[in-house]
């Protein structure tokens, strides 16, 4: 059983005590939904169009915003928002490699 709820998904996961045994319980993570909203904006962004931007520009743009998301979605479930930020940063390496060529093929 599980259900949504202001942007999280509420449905029983594995949670490891700090002796290490392992038991359910009904917690909350990002939800599907609300991680898709989250790609498509960064794909919005546009960063590809930005080829005159530097890196601390686009730091002092996208920072704030992110950190917001990984404050609220991060909040009970962290290890749920890696799959967001790898796209994310995979979006910012994709700017890297496009503006700079001695970073192209790594």
């Amino acid at each position: 059983m599980k259900f949504d709820f202001l942007d999280y998904t509420f449905r029983p996961r594995l949670t490891r005590t700090r002796r290490g045994r392992f038991f359910e319980i009904f917690a909350p993570a990002i939800s599907n939904k609300a991680g898709k909203a989250i790609r498509q904006k960064v794909r919005r962004w546009g960063w590809q169009l930005r080829p005159g931007d530097t890196l601390e520009g686009l730091a002092r743009k996208c920072n704030p915003i992110i950190r917001g998301w990984i404050n609220y979605y991060g909040r009970f479930n962290p290890s749920a928002m890696f799959g967001i930020l790898d796209h994310i940063n995979w979006r910012l390496v994709r700017w890297a490699t496009s503006k700079y060529k001695k970073l192209r093929g790594r």
